[in-house]
């Protein structure tokens, strides 16, 4: 076990480094944000992350950080629970985004566990915190069995309301210096989601014949290269494809074709986003430089709504395979 000293926030809060370690995977996760900062396949490392906590505290990325209460955009901040509509922050365009700017991502979690291979990560959001209602407890654990890194979700609330975790790791398996572009990606997948003008999922639609069909290996590249007007509007991929429960559903592999990420999860739906934002307001990335595989369910209200009776709980796994 290694906790280190990581920095201190602008409010003069500390922040650690806590590191799991095993003989394939070295994982590095911060209790600011239950951040992913590194994760090392046989000293390869998978995500994109920052060297200094000032760099993740002015992030505009989300980069490794566990995301609520809500994942995704709700359209123009209006949250409707149990007949009531809450006026969200509006940080992205008319939408709300990932749980607003001060979202967990921005939050200091409490260590509840931690040994060489596990951490549990624990969060208690007020009742009105971003202006969602209820009183609710996040426990986050991440630990390592073999090759595979597991994220393990647990939410309980006071009353009813609406709760969407992911994790929002960008991936590179390759050349750092490089863009995802040349990966090759399969998605169990039959169908996704038409942005709207807003970028809200709204419409749904076959991947047959269109390039979100990856429902073999393919380049990315080779997808983002073919015309259609969702590629182009959203500057690459940034879609929710409804999963199928074959597992895995996701398969990446390196450009090299040396490592091989699968992954499964019993969330039902993926956000597919290819980074058509990174580097835009940071010089330290280029565009596409990682990719987004953000696990979760849809953000329509009833579908998302838990209450005292109901416990949130889901699971993602990333099992690692390197020649």
């Amino acid at each position: 076990m290694q906790k280190t000293f990581f920095g201190r926030l602008c409010n003069g809060t500390d922040v650690y480094c806590y590191t799991l370690k095993n003989q394939y995977i070295t994982a590095k996760i911060l209790n600011y944000g239950a951040i992913i900062k590194e994760l090392l396949i046989r000293e390869r490392n998978t995500v994109l992350g920052y060297n200094t906590l000032a760099e993740y505290e002015t992030d505009s990325y989300y980069l490794g950080a566990v995301i609520g209460r809500v994942a995704g955009r709700i359209s123009d901040g209006q949250l409707i629970v149990s007949d009531q509509t809450y006026q969200l922050e509006q940080n992205n365009g008319n939408n709300h985004l990932h749980g607003g700017n001060q979202g967990f991502h921005k939050k200091v979690w409490s260590v509840l566990e931690y040994s060489s291979d596990k951490i549990s990560l624990t969060y208690h959001s007020l009742h009105m915190e971003e202006n969602y209602p209820g009183n609710v407890d996040i426990v986050i654990e991440y630990r390592l069995e073999g090759t595979t890194f597991i994220l393990e979700y647990q939410a309980q609330s006071d009353r009813e309301t609406v709760i969407n975790l992911t994790n929002h790791s960008y991936f590179n398996l390759g050349d750092r210096l490089e863009d995802i572009s040349q990966h090759f990606l399969q998605i169990n997948a039959e169908q996704f989601y038409i942005l709207d003008a807003n970028y809200i999922p709204k419409e749904l639609s076959f991947v047959n014949d269109t390039p979100f069909d990856f429902r073999k290996l393919h380049r990315i590249q080779e997808r983002l290269s073919q015309p259609h007007e969702q590629l182009s509007f959203a500057r690459g991929y940034d879609h929710l494809f409804v999963l199928q429960e074959i597992e895995p559903q996701v398969i990446l592999l390196s450009p090299d074709q040396n490592l091989m990420l699968c992954a499964s999860t019993n969330q039902k739906y993926m956000i597919f986003y290819t980074g058509n934002f990174l580097g835009t307001d940071n010089t330290s990335f280029i565009c596409r430089q990682g990719l987004c595989l953000e696990m979760q369910s849809i953000n329509q209200f009833g579908l998302i709504s838990i209450n005292p009776a109901v416990l949130y709980h889901h699971i993602t796994k990333w099992n690692f395979q390197s020649r």
